[in-house]
């Protein structure tokens, strides 16, 4: 994330709810860990942060192979909570597995027929 190197890890979901980690690392470790611990499918995507009613949404605009697909996320503070979503979001896609990292890398947006 610009010049900063960050490891994530996050648990198998849970419904749309899992455990999630995130530490900053060298850059110098992320480059490492990219180059000899990834495979070529590797997801690119540009990262912006808006504020919507209270709430930080994190909005990915994908690149390469899946140019074209943007996706937003909130942090909800408990499973339950009740949101408004904004009007720029078009579909609830939670629980759809395509649009799983780990699937966008295998099964890229541009590769989907509409």
């Amino acid at each position: 994330m610009g010049e900063k190197g960050f490891l994530t890890m996050k648990a198998k979901r849970e419904g749309i709810q899992r455990d999630e980690f995130e530490y900053e690392i060298p850059l110098a470790d992320a480059h490492h860990m990219l180059s000899h611990y990834c495979d070529s499918s590797i997801v690119k995507k540009t990262r912006h942060y808006v504020r919507y009613q209270g709430m930080l949404w994190e909005i990915d605009a994908f690149e390469g192979d899946n140019k074209g697909l943007i996706l937003a996320e909130v942090e909800l503070e408990t499973v339950d909570q009740q949101i408004s979503l904004p009007q720029w979001v078009t579909k609830e896609v939670s629980g759809d597995p395509r649009y799983f990292n780990a699937m966008l890398a295998k099964y890229p947006f541009k590769e989907w027929t509409r």
